[in-house]
Protein backbone atom coordinates (compact mmCIF):
# COMPACT_ATOMS: atom_id res chain seq x y z
CA UNK A 1 0.00 0.00 0.00
CA UNK A 2 1.47 3.38 -0.99
CA UNK A 3 0.56 7.00 -0.26
CA UNK A 4 1.22 9.54 -2.98
CA UNK A 5 2.08 13.13 -2.11
CA UNK A 6 2.57 15.88 -4.67
CA UNK A 7 4.81 18.89 -4.10
CA UNK A 8 4.75 21.73 -6.58
CA UNK A 9 7.82 23.95 -6.82
CA UNK A 10 7.65 27.28 -8.58
CA UNK A 11 9.68 27.85 -11.73
CA UNK A 12 11.86 30.39 -9.91
CA UNK A 13 13.47 27.68 -7.77
CA UNK A 14 12.57 24.66 -9.92
CA UNK A 15 15.66 24.64 -12.13
CA UNK A 16 18.05 24.91 -9.18
CA UNK A 17 16.28 22.13 -7.29
CA UNK A 18 16.23 19.89 -10.35
CA UNK A 19 19.96 20.25 -10.98
CA UNK A 20 20.68 19.42 -7.34
CA UNK A 21 18.54 16.29 -7.49
CA UNK A 22 19.97 15.18 -10.84
CA UNK A 23 23.51 15.36 -9.50
CA UNK A 24 22.93 12.75 -6.81
CA UNK A 25 19.63 11.12 -7.81
CA UNK A 26 20.89 7.55 -7.91
CA UNK A 27 22.61 7.90 -4.55
CA UNK A 28 19.12 6.75 -3.59
CA UNK A 29 16.55 5.16 -5.90
CA UNK A 30 15.43 7.12 -8.96
CA UNK A 31 11.98 6.71 -10.43
CA UNK A 32 11.84 5.74 -14.08
CA UNK A 33 8.06 5.96 -13.85
CA UNK A 34 5.32 6.51 -11.31
CA UNK A 35 2.63 6.55 -14.05
CA UNK A 36 1.00 9.75 -12.78
CA UNK A 37 0.70 11.19 -16.30
CA UNK A 38 -2.34 9.53 -17.98
CA UNK A 39 -2.05 7.85 -21.39
CA UNK A 40 -3.81 4.99 -23.17
CA UNK A 41 -3.34 2.88 -26.31
CA UNK A 42 -5.52 0.10 -27.70
CA UNK A 43 -5.30 -2.75 -30.14
CA UNK A 44 -6.60 -0.89 -33.17
CA UNK A 45 -7.26 2.63 -34.36
CA UNK A 46 -11.00 1.93 -34.62
CA UNK A 47 -12.99 4.38 -32.52
CA UNK A 48 -10.14 6.86 -32.27
CA UNK A 49 -8.00 4.72 -29.98
CA UNK A 50 -4.39 4.89 -31.16
CA UNK A 51 -2.17 1.81 -31.05
CA UNK A 52 0.88 3.97 -30.26
CA UNK A 53 1.35 7.41 -28.71
CA UNK A 54 3.81 9.62 -26.87
CA UNK A 55 3.18 11.94 -23.93
CA UNK A 56 5.21 14.47 -21.94
CA UNK A 57 5.31 14.29 -18.14
CA UNK A 58 7.53 15.79 -15.45
CA UNK A 59 7.49 12.48 -13.55
CA UNK A 60 8.81 10.49 -16.55
CA UNK A 61 12.47 9.65 -17.05
CA UNK A 62 13.63 11.59 -20.11
CA UNK A 63 10.47 13.70 -20.02
CA UNK A 64 8.51 11.54 -22.49
CA UNK A 65 6.81 8.14 -22.44
CA UNK A 66 5.99 6.05 -25.51
CA UNK A 67 3.22 3.44 -25.33
CA UNK A 68 2.60 0.90 -28.10
CA UNK A 69 0.57 -2.31 -28.32
CA UNK A 70 0.54 -5.10 -30.91
CA UNK A 71 -2.43 -7.47 -30.82
CA UNK A 72 -4.67 -9.90 -32.68
CA UNK A 73 -7.71 -7.98 -31.42
CA UNK A 74 -10.30 -6.68 -33.87
CA UNK A 75 -12.05 -4.15 -31.61
CA UNK A 76 -10.75 -1.13 -29.68
CA UNK A 77 -9.48 -1.88 -26.19
CA UNK A 78 -9.80 -5.65 -26.49
CA UNK A 79 -6.13 -5.19 -25.74
CA UNK A 80 -5.21 -2.18 -23.62
CA UNK A 81 -2.08 -0.55 -22.20
CA UNK A 82 -2.80 2.47 -20.04
CA UNK A 83 -1.16 4.69 -17.46
CA UNK A 84 -3.81 5.97 -15.07
CA UNK A 85 -3.99 7.07 -11.43
CA UNK A 86 -0.38 6.12 -10.70
CA UNK A 87 -0.43 2.61 -12.21
CA UNK A 88 0.25 0.93 -15.56
CA UNK A 89 -2.53 -1.45 -16.63
CA UNK A 90 -2.07 -4.18 -19.25
CA UNK A 91 -5.12 -6.22 -20.26
CA UNK A 92 -6.43 -8.63 -22.89
CA UNK A 93 -10.01 -9.67 -23.58
CA UNK A 94 -10.94 -13.34 -23.71
CA UNK A 95 -9.43 -14.93 -26.81
CA UNK A 96 -7.05 -12.00 -27.36
CA UNK A 97 -3.27 -11.87 -26.94
CA UNK A 98 -1.03 -8.83 -27.20
CA UNK A 99 2.41 -7.39 -26.60
CA UNK A 100 2.81 -3.97 -25.00
CA UNK A 101 5.83 -1.66 -25.04
CA UNK A 102 6.71 1.23 -22.75
CA UNK A 103 9.75 3.16 -23.98
CA UNK A 104 11.70 5.94 -22.32
CA UNK A 105 13.84 7.56 -25.05
CA UNK A 106 13.05 11.25 -25.10
CA UNK A 107 10.97 13.07 -27.71
CA UNK A 108 10.54 10.91 -30.82
CA UNK A 109 8.21 8.71 -32.89
CA UNK A 110 6.45 6.37 -30.42
CA UNK A 111 6.87 3.41 -32.79
CA UNK A 112 10.68 3.64 -32.85
CA UNK A 113 13.50 3.59 -30.30
CA UNK A 114 15.88 6.55 -30.33
CA UNK A 115 19.06 5.15 -28.80
CA UNK A 116 20.42 8.59 -27.91
CA UNK A 117 17.18 9.90 -26.39
CA UNK A 118 18.35 9.85 -22.75
CA UNK A 119 21.66 11.44 -23.66
CA UNK A 120 24.10 8.88 -22.26
CA UNK A 121 22.56 8.37 -18.81
CA UNK A 122 24.64 6.38 -16.27
CA UNK A 123 22.19 3.94 -14.64
CA UNK A 124 24.95 2.51 -12.42
CA UNK A 125 25.69 5.80 -10.63
CA UNK A 126 25.59 5.75 -6.85
CA UNK A 127 26.16 1.96 -6.78
CA UNK A 128 22.77 1.25 -8.38
CA UNK A 129 22.49 -2.48 -9.04
CA UNK A 130 19.37 -2.83 -11.14
CA UNK A 131 15.84 -1.90 -12.13
CA UNK A 132 13.08 -2.64 -9.60
CA UNK A 133 9.40 -3.09 -10.41
CA UNK A 134 6.38 -3.00 -8.10
CA UNK A 135 3.81 -5.41 -9.55
CA UNK A 136 0.40 -4.89 -7.95
CA UNK A 137 -1.45 -7.78 -9.54
CA UNK A 138 -1.76 -10.35 -12.34
CA UNK A 139 -4.99 -12.32 -12.38
CA UNK A 140 -3.56 -15.22 -14.42
CA UNK A 141 -0.17 -16.93 -14.58
CA UNK A 142 2.02 -16.03 -17.53
CA UNK A 143 2.69 -12.29 -17.25
CA UNK A 144 6.08 -11.71 -18.90
CA UNK A 145 8.22 -8.58 -18.43
CA UNK A 146 11.34 -7.81 -20.45
CA UNK A 147 13.60 -4.82 -19.84
CA UNK A 148 15.95 -3.82 -22.66
CA UNK A 149 18.73 -1.28 -22.16
CA UNK A 150 20.01 0.59 -25.24
CA UNK A 151 23.31 2.43 -25.03
CA UNK A 152 23.93 5.45 -27.26
CA UNK A 153 25.77 3.26 -29.79
CA UNK A 154 22.64 1.12 -30.21
CA UNK A 155 24.03 -1.93 -28.37
CA UNK A 156 21.43 -3.70 -26.23
CA UNK A 157 21.14 -5.85 -23.10
CA UNK A 158 17.89 -7.54 -22.03
CA UNK A 159 16.40 -9.54 -19.17
CA UNK A 160 13.04 -11.38 -19.18
CA UNK A 161 11.04 -12.66 -16.20
CA UNK A 162 7.73 -14.54 -16.04
CA UNK A 163 5.24 -14.58 -13.18
CA UNK A 164 2.53 -16.72 -11.66
CA UNK A 165 -0.73 -15.18 -10.47
CA UNK A 166 -0.05 -12.16 -8.25
CA UNK A 167 -2.65 -11.09 -5.68
CA UNK A 168 -0.49 -9.00 -3.32
CA UNK A 169 2.01 -6.36 -4.46
CA UNK A 170 5.52 -7.69 -4.99
CA UNK A 171 8.75 -5.84 -5.79
CA UNK A 172 10.97 -7.72 -8.23
CA UNK A 173 14.55 -6.95 -9.21
CA UNK A 174 16.06 -6.90 -12.69
CA UNK A 175 19.71 -6.86 -11.66
CA UNK A 176 22.21 -5.53 -14.18
CA UNK A 177 24.45 -8.55 -13.58
CA UNK A 178 21.68 -10.81 -14.95
CA UNK A 179 21.12 -8.96 -18.23
CA UNK A 180 22.21 -10.65 -21.45
CA UNK A 181 24.02 -8.44 -23.95
CA UNK A 182 26.82 -5.90 -24.20
CA UNK A 183 25.17 -2.51 -23.64
CA UNK A 184 27.21 0.11 -21.77
CA UNK A 185 25.10 0.81 -18.68
CA UNK A 186 27.07 4.02 -18.02
CA UNK A 187 26.02 5.46 -21.40
CA UNK A 188 22.30 4.67 -21.72
CA UNK A 189 20.21 6.26 -24.45
CA UNK A 190 16.91 4.39 -24.03
CA UNK A 191 15.09 1.94 -21.76
CA UNK A 192 12.19 -0.21 -22.91
CA UNK A 193 9.75 -2.43 -21.01
CA UNK A 194 7.98 -5.18 -22.99
CA UNK A 195 4.83 -6.77 -21.52
CA UNK A 196 3.26 -9.99 -22.77
CA UNK A 197 0.87 -12.55 -21.39
CA UNK A 198 -1.98 -14.98 -22.02
CA UNK A 199 -5.45 -14.28 -23.28
CA UNK A 200 -7.79 -12.64 -20.74
CA UNK A 201 -4.87 -11.38 -18.63
CA UNK A 202 -5.27 -8.28 -16.44
CA UNK A 203 -2.09 -7.00 -14.80
CA UNK A 204 -1.07 -3.83 -13.00
CA UNK A 205 2.35 -2.26 -12.30
CA UNK A 206 2.74 0.48 -9.72
CA UNK A 207 6.28 1.91 -9.84
CA UNK A 208 9.57 1.35 -11.65
CA UNK A 209 12.85 2.53 -10.14
CA UNK A 210 16.60 2.46 -10.70
CA UNK A 211 18.83 1.78 -7.71
CA UNK A 212 17.19 -0.37 -5.06
CA UNK A 213 13.60 -1.23 -4.13
CA UNK A 214 13.21 1.66 -1.68
CA UNK A 215 10.55 4.14 -2.84
CA UNK A 216 12.28 7.12 -4.58
CA UNK A 217 11.93 10.81 -3.99
CA UNK A 218 12.18 12.19 -7.52
CA UNK A 219 12.22 11.40 -11.22
CA UNK A 220 14.39 14.06 -12.90
CA UNK A 221 14.88 14.08 -16.64
CA UNK A 222 18.56 13.34 -17.31
CA UNK A 223 20.50 16.15 -18.98
CA UNK A 224 17.43 18.08 -20.13
CA UNK A 225 14.88 18.50 -17.33
CA UNK A 226 16.66 21.45 -15.73
CA UNK A 227 16.42 23.27 -19.05
CA UNK A 228 12.76 22.35 -19.45
CA UNK A 229 11.66 23.67 -16.05
CA UNK A 230 11.48 27.36 -17.05
CA UNK A 231 9.32 26.31 -20.02
CA UNK A 232 7.06 24.04 -18.05
CA UNK A 233 6.55 26.58 -15.27
CA UNK A 234 6.02 24.16 -12.43
CA UNK A 235 8.03 21.10 -11.48
CA UNK A 236 6.02 18.30 -9.89
CA UNK A 237 7.95 15.94 -7.68
CA UNK A 238 6.14 12.75 -6.71
CA UNK A 239 7.02 11.38 -3.32
CA UNK A 240 5.95 7.86 -2.39
CA UNK A 241 6.29 6.11 0.92
CA UNK A 242 5.08 2.78 2.22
Amino acid sequence: MTISRLIQVSSVVGATLCMTIAADAIAGPLAIEGFDTPQQVGATEIGGIASASQIFGADILGGFRDLEIDSNATLPLESRLAATAGVLRFSNATGVQSTGYVTWDGDDDPTTVTTTGLGGFDITAGSATGIFVNINSADLPGLELTFTIFDTAGVTSSLTKSYDTITTQVTDSFLYADFIGSADFTDVGAIQLRLAGPTALDAEIDLITIGDPVIPTAAPTPNTLAMLIPLVGLLTLRLRCR
